[in-house]
């Protein structure tokens, strides 16, 4: 990767989901984040407690700010060992992962230790993060990467994109549009066709037992027909992350 004309530098990350056990043997599922040793890219730049350069220890994670509370209450985390798998693992310090998108405890190590870590590749996604030399057009490193490596390459903002959607607790939809219109929104902004766009997200309706509600105005459904019809813009574009 870092022979790819127009990258300035490109760092391993891994995100697992894993199962640790504290010393007062409470058992909780958290997703552990693997980080290039040499940059810690990906570690929050906010330090609660302990020093960044902890994490260059032997064995040794960070855990996020509000995971430690959950697990450990107003006890300092700071040197707790951690059974994660077949290794007891120090956490000498806390970090602010806020806002977060998982409501798990986060840990943080190593990429080299996350994969001692986390045996197996089933459940584990791993990435290359990519900066562009200064000047470079960052879409035409996306191209050379592709065509380079046979990998899938996204630019950022792309990759927010196509992997997180939200679902919010207000109905949030236009009054001037349908239903079917509402939902189809997202896909419209994405760039599909408003014919095509509509067409799928009518056929989510009529999964949610709305479609007779497809060509109605907010104004006319009910709480709960609107409530129904809310999703669906986020569930068309096949986000992995609600």
């Amino acid at each position: 990767m870092r022979g790819v004309p127009g990258v300035s530098y490109a760092a391993p990350l891994l995100r697992s989901a894993a199962t640790i056990r504290t010393p007062d043997g409470k058992i909780e599922i958290v997703s552990v984040s693997g980080l290039d040793g040499a940059t810690l890219i990906g570690l929050p730049c906010k330090q609660v407690a302990g020093l960044r350069d902890a994490l260059n220890s032997p064995d040794s994670v960070f855990i996020d700010a509000v995971g430690a509370r959950k697990l450990f209450g107003t006890q300092n985390p700071a040197g707790i060992n951690l059974e994660l798998k077949i290794s007891a693992q120090s956490s000498p310090g806390v970090v602010d992962s806020s806002p977060s998108s998982t409501a798990r405890v986060l840990l943080y190590t190593k990429y080299s230790n996350a994969l001692n870590f986390v045996p197996g590749s089933r459940n584990r996604l791993s990435f290359i993060l990519v900066e562009t030399e200064a000047g470079v057009d960052p879409a035409v490193v996306v191209q050379r990467i592709e065509q380079r490596t046979g990998l899938r390459a996204r630019l950022s903002r792309d990759f927010a994109q196509d992997g997180i959607g939200f679902i919010f607790q207000q109905y949030n939809l236009l009054p001037s549009l349908t239903a079917a219109e509402n939902a189809a929104v997202p896909l419209i902004a994405a760039g599909l066709k408003r014919s095509k766009a509509i067409e799928r997200a009518s056929a989510l309706l009529d999964r949610l037992n709305i479609s007779q509600q497809a060509d109605e105005y907010p104004r006319t459904m009910s709480g709960g027909q609107q409530q129904r019809v809310n999703p669906p813009p986020r569930w068309t574009q096949n986000r992995g992350v609600a």
